[in-house]
């Protein structure tokens, strides 16, 4: 981490900062990725090693969401975990 002079205003700011807390000129892009966990219940997983590599990677989980799936009969047979990550 370094600290960069905000070519908006001015003032020292971390290189790793969004945002400059004075002015909010933006110092770096934020990116975003979506990943999908899934759980077929009696079964494997899917998309997780996805997910752990990109935790690894430092990316950060700001929003996540459940899903279930049911069969016609209305039994719950996957479970799907649906994350937002920045970076």
């Amino acid at each position: 981490m370094a600290l960069i002079k905000c070519p908006e205003c001015g003032r020292q700011v971390s290189d790793q900062a969004a945002a400059c807390p004075e002015c909010g000129y933006p110092i770096r892009k934020v990116e975003y990725k979506s990943v999908t966990v899934s759980h077929r219940l009696g079964g494997g997983y899917g998309g997780k090693d996805e997910y752990q590599r990109l935790l690894s990677e430092g990316w950060q989980v700001v929003d996540e969401r459940l899903e279930e799936s049911e069969n016609d009969d209305g039994e719950v047979y996957a479970v799907h975990w649906h994350y937002k990550l920045q970076k």
